[in-house]
């Protein structure tokens, strides 16, 4: 079984090296509580955080900087087809 270290605390990077990530928030359209389906919602951005874990190889850690914090940003469209 394999070990997975922590990636430590993102603050340590350096200023301005992107430690905040924001996503975006839209109401579909039509709003509610109009009954009207499908409701769209165009330019969502969803986001997660996570630590990406060694590869226990030292060459490939050593570069890549693993263990470490990453972030993934993913464009989004959501669709809901029916109501309750």
């Amino acid at each position: 079984m394999r070990r997975i270290r922590p990636a430590g605390p993102i603050a340590t990077r350096p200023p301005g090296a992107g430690n905040t990530r924001t996503g975006t928030a839209v109401a579909p359209a039509p709003p509610w509580p109009e009954p009207t389906y499908p409701k769209v919602a165009e330019g969502t951005v969803l986001v997660a955080t996570l630590c990406y874990p060694a590869t226990a190889a030292f060459g490939v850690d050593q570069v890549s900087g693993l263990p470490g914090p990453a972030a993934r940003m993913l464009p989004a469209r959501m669709e809901i087809l029916a109501g309750p």
